[in-house]
C-alpha cells in the first residue's frame, strides 16, 4: 500500500473525532438507549459457551497488562528494525488510547448493563478495551503499510468490540465510542508523526 499523506491521516482522525463527539452527545441525551437495550437483549439470548470462552480470552488480552505486553512487543520489534518514528507512533497511540478512554469515563458516568458475566467497576462509556484495541491495532497497521494489516486490524477491533457485548459489560454505543476514540487517536498521532518525519527529511542536507 502506498504511503498515506499526513493530511489524509489527519482528515480520517478528525472524522472519527466528530463521530465520537456526536455519539457522546447522543448517549448523554439517552438517544441510544433503546437500540442499546435491544442489542443487549439479543446478545444475551444468542451467546453460547464457546462465544463466552473466546470473549473471556480477549478480555485478558485487552486488559491493561495484556495490552501493555502486546504494545511493548510491537514497539520492540519496530525498534529492532530501526523504525524509530513508527515505534514512537505506536507507543504514543497505545498510551494515549488508554489514557483518553479512562479520562472520558467520568464525563457521563454511565452505568454498565445488568447481568454482566464479569465484574466491572468503572463507567461504561467509552469501552476502554475497544479504544485500546483500535488505537494499537490501527497504529501497527499503519506502520506495516499494507492493506492486509489494515484488514487484520479491523478484524481485531470488531472482535474485541463484540467480546465486550458477549460478556455483557458494555452497551453497543460504548464499544462504538471506544473504537472511534481509538481510531481517532491512532490516526491523529500518526498524522503528527508523519508530518514531523517529513519535516526532518526536508531539513536533512542532501
Amino acid at each position: 500500500m502506498r504511503r498515506i499523506r499526513p493530511a489524509r491521516l489527519a482528515l480520517g482522525g478528525l472524522a472519527c473525532l466528530v463521530g465520537l463527539v456526536a455519539l457522546t452527545a447522543a448517549v448523554g441525551a439517552g438517544a441510544t438507549s433503546q437500540a442499546d437495550e435491544a442489542v443487549q437483549a439479543w446478545v444475551a439470548t444468542a451467546r453460547t459457551g464457546w462465544m463466552v470462552s473466546i470473549a473471556s480470552a480477549l478480555d485478558l488480552v485487552g486488559a491493561r497488562t495484556g495490552a501493555a505486553v502486546v504494545g511493548v512487543v510491537a514497539v520492540l520489534l519496530l525498534v529492532a528494525g530501526r523504525r524509530w518514528w513508527a515505534a514512537i507512533a505506536v507507543a504514543t497511540s497505545a498510551v494515549a488510547g488508554f489514557a483518553l478512554s479512562e479520562a472520558m469515563k467520568p464525563w457521563l458516568g454511565r452505568a454498565r448493563p445488568d447481568g454482566g458475566l464479569l465484574e466491572a467497576h468503572s463507567s461504561a462509556f467509552p469501552s476502554g478495551h475497544a479504544a485500546e484495541a483500535a488505537a494499537l491495532a490501527l497504529a501497527v497497521a499503519i506502520a506495516a503499510g499494507s492493506r492486509g494489516w489494515l484488514v487484520l486490524a479491523a478484524a481485531w477491533m470488531v472482535a474485541m468490540a463484540a467480546s465486550r457485548l458477549v460478556l455483557g459489560v458494555h452497551w453497543l454505543s460504548d464499544v462504538v465510542g471506544g473504537l472511534l476514540l481509538g481510531a481517532a487517536t491512532a490516526l491523529l498521532v500518526w498524522a503528527a508523526v508523519a508530518a514531523l518525519q517529513g519535516a526532518g527529511r526536508r531539513r536533512r542536507p542532501s
